[in-house]
């Protein structure tokens, strides 16, 4: 065995064990907040979800208001809190093997225990997979449908592996609605070369394929729901919010400003009374279409704002649970490193290494992602859920840009080289020191949040602890709105 093997196994040893332990590490600590056993928001809806498909209720609002398959997946596991995210822990786990097997087999051994080191260091995933959300389902759907994506046997137009791919690409699009714009991305993405000179019968064999597939769940979806509801929709029902998000009055990333008419604030169940409406109304009323609810001179004015917020170096989730609040309070979370902005450094490293060794040409596997969620994110608005798709992109090339930078570095290699390896690792590791030294803009809210949850749960000196240090915060009159809103005592009303 060579040294450098013998190093790398070491290294996928030390991975997985790291893997282990910081996951298990997380839940025991997550264990004490209230969320596990009293999730809030959008929680509610999957939860309504699963109860409605147990009773057999399959033309329920809730299926076509939010991404459907994920209320599946928490009725197949019994409908409670505690189990689904044990599974979602471990499903986490079997995404950093996939990460590995990704990365391993484009970019070779080394590349992949950086890879897998990447997406553990990204604690954002660990938090989701905490969560009674779609996110890692969809994440794993997402990244069993990438590796497939990357394969030489997809490559080479093998039909029934291209057919599969796109079967789970679409079974992705069930699991996590807002991956509907990359859906056809890999299709596209399909026909265009991945190398100089590629032959195009390959290319129509697995474009052929993989749009076949993609489609077959979303039309089997839509054909369910339309004999249970007389309304034919593949993935959810359209958006009513795109007059909003893409008005011309500016684009304001508080979730709030999106609430419907006569409600000073939005919330998880929106979306689920609109699908009501439409349901009463029935499938012979007239209703807009999405692309006649954007408004093309707003869109394109918020297009700037929207996209630097889209990749900006900070997790946007001010309107679910908050991440920051959680890792402030979970030393597991605390030590985990990694960033957005250090993936998207390292991926575009990468991609020039990448271009430098294959070719212009073989970026196009790696777009679907990207464009998709940046078409999810100036159509609607930047939050870290809509993001989280692409940077598993930024993952793969991130690792891949680590090694090659490391070789290109090594002391026999080019002086400019150096240059540029210590600038990056000096990049790296002033983005790390933010990111774990970061306070929050408003610790208030986060207090509320979890109040909220022990209210739920029936905890009332947790309420009251939480209420307690909401009131030791600086809050301004738009936080005590949404004080008030969860009918919460009053400061004032607290006893002493």
């Amino acid at each position: 065995m060579e040294p450098a093997t013998r190093r790398t196994r070491l290294g996928m040893a030390l991975l997985a064990a790291t893997a282990v332990v910081i996951t298990g590490s997380y839940f025991a600590e997550y264990a004490q907040l209230p969320f596990l056993y009293a999730p809030i928001l959008d929680s509610g809806v999957y939860l309504a979800q699963a109860q409605a498909i147990a009773d057999g209720r399959f033309g329920d609002p809730t299926l076509l208001a939010y991404s459907p398959l994920y209320g599946y997946f928490l009725c197949l596991l019994g409908g409670g809190t505690v189990v689904p995210v044990a599974v979602q822990l471990c499903l986490g786990l079997c995404n950093i093997a996939l990460v590995v097997r990704i990365v391993g087999r484009r970019f070779g051994p080394a590349a992949a225990v950086a890879g897998g080191a990447l997406f553990l260091g990204y604690g954002l995933f660990l938090f989701y997979e905490s969560k009674i959300q779609s996110e890692t389902l969809g994440l794993t759907l997402t990244l069993l449908g990438y590796s497939m994506y990357l394969s030489p046997r997809f490559a080479g137009g093998r039909l029934a592996w291209a057919l599969g791919c796109g079967v789970v690409v679409g079974l992705a699009v069930l699991a996590r609605a807002s991956l509907v714009f990359a859906a056809p991305l890999f299709v596209m993405a399909a026909f265009l070369p991945w190398s100089r000179g590629e032959p195009a019968r390959p290319r129509l064999r697995r474009t052929a394929a993989i749009a076949l597939g993609v489609l077959a769940p979303l039309l089997a979806n839509g054909l369910w729901n339309r004999a249970h509801t007389g309304f034919f929709v593949p993935v959810i029902f359209a958006s009513q919010v795109l007059a909003k998000t893409t008005a011309t009055t500016g684009y304001s990333d508080d979730f709030r400003s999106y609430a419907p008419e006569g409600k000073r604030s939005a919330n998880a169940w929106d979306v689920v009374h609109q699908a009501e409406e439409r349901l009463r109304r029935g499938p012979d009323a007239d209703a807009a279409s999405p692309v006649s609810q954007i408004n093309i001179v707003g869109f394109l004015e918020q297009a700037p704002a929207k996209l630097w917020r889209t990749f900006w170096d900070l997790e946007m989730t001010s309107f679910e649970y908050l991440y920051y609040g959680e890792r402030d309070e979970l030393g597991t979370l605390k030590v985990l490193p990694v960033s957005f902005g250090i993936l998207l450094l390292l991926a575009c490293v990468g991609a020039v290494f990448l271009v430098r060794r294959e070719g212009v040409w073989a970026l196009c596997a790696h777009v679907p992602l990207v464009a998709g969620v940046v078409a999810t994110t100036t159509l609607f608005y930047p939050s870290s859920r809509y993001r989280a798709p692409m940077v598993l992109t930024f993952i793969v090339l991130g690792a891949y840009g680590v090694i090659a930078l490391a070789r290109a570095a090594r002391p026999s290699g080019a002086w400019l080289a150096r240059g540029v390896a210590g600038v990056v690792a000096l990049a790296c590791a002033l983005l790390a020191a933010r990111t774990i030294t970061y306070q929050r803009a408003n610790p208030f809210v986060w207090e509320v949040r979890v109040a909220q949850s022990a209210q739920k749960r029936g905890d009332l000196d947790e309420v009251l602890r939480r209420q307690r240090r909401a009131c030791a915060q600086d809050a301004t009159d738009a936080d005590l709105n949404f004080h008030d809103l969860f009918h919460l005592k009053r400061c004032s009303e607290l006893e002493p």
